[in-house]
């Protein structure tokens, strides 16, 4: 689905069905989290190294990003995983800026995938797969 709730046109239906599912989840989660205040996205549990809302609300987008960039298109990003976990809600950016921009470039590069594309072979540290295992975590 588009950003306007259309549903977006992908080459592959185990593409769109993957789209339709991480979108409805994601979107899920972030009405949740865009509904805290700044005091409650920076809460942490009380437990050693544990990690606020916010950094974790953070991290998933930037694990979002890695896995549809990095895995699936096989295309270089700058991610600060570390950076991620240190990061601080504040006025300027609360909502999360970064969910609306990556939907978007997310839907599109997806949206230009061939069906091809999900059995191409990638190598992962620890072993060779293909791209539709390497999502389903090979």
């Amino acid at each position: 689905m588009t950003h306007d709730g259309n549903v977006a046109a992908f080459a592959s239906a185990e593409v769109a069905s993957f789209w339709r599912f991480t979108l409805r989840s994601l979107d899920g989660f972030m009405e949740i989290v865009e509904s805290l205040t700044v005091d409650e996205l920076n809460w942490c549990p009380p437990a050693p190294n544990a990690n606020s809302i916010y950094a974790l609300t953070t991290h998933t987008l930037g694990n979002v990003r890695m896995h549809v960039f990095r895995v699936l298109l096989d295309q270089t990003i700058d991610r600060d995983r570390d950076g991620e976990f240190r990061s601080v809600a504040d006025p300027s950016n609360v909502p999360i800026p970064a969910w609306p921009v990556l939907r978007v470039e997310v839907e599109a590069a997806l949206g230009a995938l061939p069906p091809e594309a999900m059995i191409r072979s990638r190598v992962s540290s620890s072993t060779r797969c293909s791209v539709r295992s390497r999502a389903a975590r090979c």
